[in-house]
């Protein structure tokens, strides 16, 4: 995440969490997942409860304001984010997605109605070969059908952020 430093002003407290699990492939992840297969909601759980007393945490630890938690996350991040907004509303303010995915039974679940009005950021890369463009594009129908003030950009790249997403992003920041 080191590389979304410079996204957000000099002035915030940036804490990156690593993911609990060790990847075979390298580095962490939230939770162990299969190529193509879009974890549910309740598989995020143990990860949504660890990240949630590490954020419960940053007041006392950091002098963090408590209303203005936002997450960021790539990838299985972003689904983290979701999943942590979804379970426990109020606890996060925004939320910016990069070329991410929700929680695979994110649909119908009642606790969509926590993303309503919650400010998300959603960048999109149309030649991601881990998560298809339709994936993305159900996300995002997802979130406004929940209410959520998103933010939606496709940008010409694969698995990343290119560098008009990372202008995008740095606007959208700027607003918070």
């Amino acid at each position: 995440m080191w590389l979304f430093e410079r996204v957000t002003r000099g002035d915030w407290l940036k804490i990156t969490p690593r993911g609990l699990v060790a990847d075979p492939r390298g580095g962490f992840s939230w939770l162990p997942q299969e190529y193509g297969v879009w974890p549910s909601l309740d598989a995020f759980e143990a990860a949504v409860t660890a990240l949630k007393g590490f954020l419960k945490a940053l007041p006392t630890l950091y002098n963090a304001d408590p209303k203005r938690m936002y997450l960021m996350g790539f990838s299985q991040g972003a689904a983290m984010s979701y999943a942590t907004a979804m379970r426990h509303p109020g606890l996060v303010q925004a939320i910016a997605g990069l070329v991410g995915f929700m929680p695979g039974d994110c649909q119908r679940s009642p606790r969509l109605k926590a993303l309503r009005e919650l400010p998300i950021f959603m960048a999109v890369g149309i030649h991601d070969p881990l998560i298809p463009r339709e994936q993305s594009s159900e996300c995002a129908s997802t979130l406004r059908q929940a209410g959520a003030q998103l933010t939606y950009h496709e940008y010409n790249s694969g698995h990343k952020l290119n560098t008009q997403g990372f202008q995008d992003l740095r606007a959208w920041w700027a607003d918070r």
